[in-house]
């Protein structure tokens, strides 16, 4: 009878401490949230590789080769995984470099405006695959959170993790200001 008290007291503290580590996890979420909305108007830098074109051009991608490449291509692909496009870049050191697609698909014809996603193809000079990783930037306009994720909406409809998040450039100068005399 003793043990099972015992038992029954350890179950009692580990559902109170259950039940306090689910309100300290919605509180972090609030929190984290409350902080998101400090990047809406700002530019932001975020690892990923997808892009948006307009009638206006199309967004840039930054990307960092592990080390120096003989050989670098930009392969742009569509919503549907096919490829719309390559572009040879030539050699590259493994610095960060920035690319802009002109918009142009393979056979000459532009692309239609919308999102795109970028995927480097890499080799050394002995002809090894190298690895590259990529950063889009935009500006927030948004926040939503989905399955305790928060994530930032950008102006061109694109969404990014605030958790990959690795620069925020400052305020966009296109941002609305709230300034009813700007």
């Amino acid at each position: 009878m003793i043990a099972e008290l015992a038992q029954f007291s350890s179950l009692e503290q580990l559902t109170a401490l259950n039940e306090s580590m689910s309100g300290v996890s919605e509180l972090l979420n609030v929190i984290t949230v409350n902080g998101a909305v400090s990047y809406i108007g700002n530019d932001v830098v975020a690892a990923g590789y997808s892009i948006s074109k307009t009638d206006s051009g199309c967004t840039d991608v930054y990307f960092t080769p592990s080390k120096d490449c003989a050989s670098v291509t930009a392969h742009i692909y569509n919503a549907d995984g096919d490829i719309v496009a390559s572009v040879a870049l030539g050699s590259t050191s493994g610095d960060e470099h920035t690319f802009t697609w002109d918009g142009t698909k393979t056979n000459g014809s532009a692309a239609s405006n919308g999102t795109y996603y970028v995927g480097f193809e890499a080799y050394d000079a002995d002809g090894n695959s190298v690895n590259v990783s990529s950063e889009v930037s935009g500006t927030v306009v948004g926040i939503t959170t989905s399955n305790g994720t928060t994530v930032l909406e950008l102006s061109d409809g694109r969404m990014v993790e605030l958790l990959y998040v690795s620069k925020i450039t400052g305020k966009s100068s296109s941002a609305d200001t709230g300034d009813a005399d700007s």
